[in-house]
């Protein structure tokens, strides 16, 4: 009886602790749309809850909220700066509470324009016009269109270079759309500087250089280096012997015409030389020999590197190269007093220094011409990528215009991207989303004011441009089947599953994704996201082959858009690289199911939402094209991505040049890795289980446990050799998918995880970019919950 009535009061006291937590988004409603920022109030139902989390688009704000027992508020004014243009995410978790959530829209922007075929040959335009607040109006290119049921229009267009779209929706917003031609060169597209602390790397390669140089074997080939007759009386000539000399020293200094100045210093500067002879009267003279050495204090170099940019070309020339002998003294023992030759070592010095003078100034020359051009000479760029699947992206981006200014050089790069052969399974389109505005030169230091030895500011023109590449190439157009992509098999769909649901473990699942359009980036100068990646009307079919079926036939399509925010970083072979590690927003308009076996609608939704993100990284993986500026021998640091440009509509990062052979060098790091299963409740038939199978150096092991939608996290911290020049970024791959971006972390959070067997690898870097040799990897089997 006692044991009853202490279950009884636990289980009492837990419905009071879950009730007193009881949490509810008031305001704004679920789909609600407002063309301001709107007010944000919850409601407690019995007293302020525990651990209050709210965000906004995945970004905490919970301080902006006013808290009380009974409820919290938060002015749409303070929430602006977290608030995107469209759909917007408000959650809100507390301890003993179910996770509460509203989608809302935030509607400042005119209808958004879907293209769904764009034919340059016929010139026609066909799409339709979104937007929740309602459609006013349309023009392409100053003409009214007249807009057909839901929005919809086809209409012939004229072929122009940009074509100018503008909407109005019923809240008075208006939207431009510009779409530019696909051979459209954006001038410039890239705005690379090298700043004075990037130069001084080139005066290391300089001096490497000329330290490098055989000075023996070049002087040996001008032997006799000096030769002289006396009055026909005697002869001498100089041979050089062997020479020494301390580490070269170079100085480089900006000018304001184009032009480098530089200044070379070899010190102690030794030549050890053979001085011979005849003297008197053949056949009666006398040979001698002797041997001396000519000390120089240093030898003075200095020349003018010119900067050019020629047929869209780097050019470089050197001018004005001059040459100065320090010379301390000659020392020759053993030199005959015949006939006076031992006064006669000034004239030796002063024919040497003739001799040597020229011989310097060539030698200036043959270096720093080729390592300038060297140095400098990746930035530009001129190739065509081709991917495993064999479409093609043509890259250009060559010199535009070079300045030298403030202690730096700056090269502006005119850019293009385009598919040489587009596939005929694309969608034609019309062209890339453009936006108006100049690609900024970037000061001396990044926006938080920090300095940087090398940094670029990137056109979005560029980037969509070649987002709409791959869609012509047919990157974006894929077949998903077992072979090419984990878990597109019947036990990876199993966590979707329902009753109702009919796959067999014997059926063969496909997946095409077919788009009508190129996806395409917009910027937002806010932290933790640098813009949003939309990709409009997106075909996805489900195919299946069943027993007995002779080909896969369709079982269902849903045709979507989405939105993702994404973050920045780089390749470590120099490209930009999108990062696209959240989960996307994605909103259907349109399915279409066959009935040839029974599925449920939650089957239906799961499939978007647990492959698309898998393959948006495939997406953003093979969209290497947009080069970032290159330096021979050394890698690029990203210290910091930033958004610039009086539009907005430029990307900038900058960081350091590293070395390749201190790289190569330096001690390599170590991951350490925390295994921990994601949220641990259990709901039945969507519940999952999450095994941790095999574990890596400080993982630490779980036993089998019921997780909810397959989530889980890996915490990662790691062992730094080079913690005095910074700190360890961290990349990751599931199932030897894409690598994600390099970027500092505490942890990896995966959800929407498909079933079967998982593998999720770890790699990490020094901020010398040594990378992890052997990377570390944490194995987990998710399954259906029985």
């Amino acid at each position: 009886m006692q044991s009853m009535v202490k279950r009884f009061f636990l289980i009492l006291t837990v419905m009071v602790l879950v009730a007193c937590g009881e949490v509810k988004i008031t305001a704004p409603a679920n789909n609600a749309v407002t063309p301001t920022p709107p007010d944000v109030t919850l409601t407690f139902a019995k007293g302020s809850p525990t651990g209050l989390k709210i965000t906004l688009n995945n970004k905490d704000v919970t301080a902006l909220f006013t808290v009380s027992s009974t409820g919290a508020t938060a002015s749409g004014a303070s929430l602006k700066d977290s608030l995107f243009p469209g759909k917007n995410l408000l959650v809100v978790t507390a301890v003993g509470t179910a996770k509460q959530q509203v989608v809302f829209n935030y509607d400042i922007e005119g209808p958004a324009v879907h293209i769904t075929n764009g034919n340059r040959t016929a010139g026609t335009v066909a799409g339709y016009l979104d937007d929740v607040g309602g459609v006013k109006s349309m023009t392409i290119d100053g003409a009214a269109i007249t807009l057909g049921a839901n929005n919809s229009f086809s209409v012939q267009v004229a072929n122009n270079p940009i074509t100018r779209i503008v909407t109005v929706d019923n809240f008075g917003n208006s939207s431009t759309l510009e779409l530019a031609r696909r051979d459209r060169e954006f001038m410039p597209a890239i705005s690379a500087r090298l700043n004075n602390t990037g130069l001084a790397f080139l005066g290391d390669v300089l001096e490497e250089a000329l330290g490098k140089v055989n000075f023996q074997a070049l002087m040996q080939k001008l032997n006799p280096i000096l030769s002289l007759t006396f009055f026909g009386l005697a002869d001498m000539r100089v041979d050089v012997q062997d020479l020494a000399f301390d580490k070269p020293t170079i100085d480089l200094a900006v000018l304001d015409n184009e032009r480098l100045q530089t200044h070379a210093v070899i010190p102690n500067f030794s030549i050890g030389i053979k001085v011979s002879g005849r003297t008197g009267v053949c056949p009666f003279c006398l040979p001698w020999s002797a041997g001396g050495t000519l000390y120089m204090n240093k030898v003075n170099l200095d020349t003018d590197i010119l900067l050019n940019v020629v047929n869209k070309d780097l050019a470089i020339d050197l001018n004005n190269t001059r040459a100065f002998l320090d010379v301390n003294r000659l020392d020759i023992n053993g030199l005959p007093n015949i006939l006076g030759i031992e006064n006669l070592a000034g004239q030796i010095v002063g024919g040497l220094v003739n001799v040597l003078m020229p011989f310097f100034t060539g030698v200036i020359d043959s270096v720093v011409g080729p390592v300038v051009s060297d140095f400098i000479g990746e930035i530009p760029v001129n190739l065509t990528l081709t991917t495993v699947e064999g479409e093609k992206l043509k890259i250009k981006a060559l010199p535009q215009y070079l300045d030298t200014f403030d202690n730096s050089l700056t090269i502006d790069l005119g850019a293009s991207v385009i598919a040489p052969e587009p596939s005929a399974a694309a969608v034609p389109a019309w062209g890339s989303v453009y936006t108006a505005g100049d690609t900024p030169t970037i000061g001396a230091t990044t926006k938080s004011g920090k300095p940087f030895d090398i940094g670029a500011a990137i056109s979005a023109n560029l980037i969509n441009q070649a987002l709409f590449a791959a869609h012509e190439s047919g990157i974006t157009t894929m077949t998903i089947r077992p072979d090419n992509t984990p878990g597109a098999n019947p036990q990876g769909v199993s966590v979707i599953q329902g009753t109702g649901d009919d796959i067999q473990q014997t059926d063969t699942i496909g997946m095409r994704l077919e788009p009508k359009s190129a996806p395409f980036i917009s910027l937002m100068d806010r932290d933790g996201a640098f813009g949003r990646l939309s990709w409009y009307d997106v075909k996805l079919s489900f195919d299946l082959k069943r027993a007995g079926w002779a080909e896969y036939q369709q079982v269902f399509s849903a045709t979507f858009s989405l939105d993702v925010p994404f973050q920045l970083g780089a390749t470590d072979d120099g490209y930009l690289q999108l990062g696209l590690e959240q989960l996307p927003t994605i909103t259907v308009s349109a399915t279409e199911y066959k009935g040839l076996i029974p599925l449920t609608p939650r089957f239906i939704n799961g499939i978007l939402e647990r492959f698309m993100p898998l393959v948006l990284p495939r997406i953003a993986e093979q969209l290497k094209a947009i080069p970032l500026p290159k330096i021979a021998g050394y890698g690029l640091y990203p210290t910091e991505f930033w958004i610039s440009g009086t539009g907005k509509n430029n990307l900038s990062l900058a960081g350091r040049l590293v070395k390749m052979t201190t790289t190569q060098a330096a001690p390599a790091p170590t991951s350490l890795l925390a295994f921990v299963p994601g949220t641990q409740l259990v709901a039945a038939s969507t519940a999952t289980t999450t095994t941790a199978r095999a574990t890596t150096m400080a993982s630490v092991a779980q036993p089998s446990i019921t997780v909810q939608n397959g989530s889980v996290t890996v915490n990662v911290d790691g062992q730094n050799p080079s913690l005095l020049v910074g700190g360890l970024e961290y990349r990751f791959r599931v199932d030897g998918g894409p690598w994600s971006i390099w970027k500092a972390r505490s942890k990896i959070e995966l959800t929407n995880l498909l079933g079967g067997d998982h593998q999720i690898e770890v790699c990490s870097r020094t901020a010398l970019l040594k990378q992890e040799q052997g990377c570390p990897t944490v194995a987990f089997t998710t399954a259906v919950a029985q």
